[in-house]
């Protein structure tokens, strides 16, 4: 089971906890939290990506297109992000306009977590939703 380090996206800082160390989460959060990095770094904006510039995504070119383009072309987007991401599954991604912001997309992703030795057992569909602006 993956553990990262939590951030806070709203401060867009890392979060520390009572005992004034660096907080983290795993499991399902820590699956939700890598997903939200993917999609909200632009594609190729890391100098240090292991990945030679596949880490990231797509997403800000999106809002260059009329709003309903966008909203057709945003999965594929994001399966084409989540891609790399071999401990899960994508099974789909769903866009609408943000109801606050009209220029705001919400993306919900359904997916399925790949465990090692799990391949016999039925997974559940978690998901998790991220709002992107222009």
């Amino acid at each position: 089971m993956a553990t990262d380090i939590a951030v806070d996206f709203g401060r867009r800082d890392l979060v520390v906890s009572p005992s004034r160390d660096w907080d983290i989460v795993t499991g399902q959060a820590s699956c939700d939290q890598r997903i939200r990095i993917r999609l909200l770094m632009t594609q190729g904006e890391w100098q240090l990506d292991p990945t030679g510039g596949r880490l990231g995504s797509r997403l800000k070119d999106m809002f260059r297109l009329p709003i309903e383009r966008a909203l057709v072309e945003v999965p594929l987007v994001v399966r084409e992000a989540l891609a790399d991401m071999a401990d899960i599954q994508v099974v789909d991604v769903q866009c609408v306009t943000n109801e606050d912001n009209s220029r705001a997309i919400d993306i919900t992703i359904l997916y399925m977590m790949n465990e090692a030795g799990a391949e016999d057992i039925e997974a559940d569909v978690l998901s998790t939703t991220v709002t992107v602006s222009g």
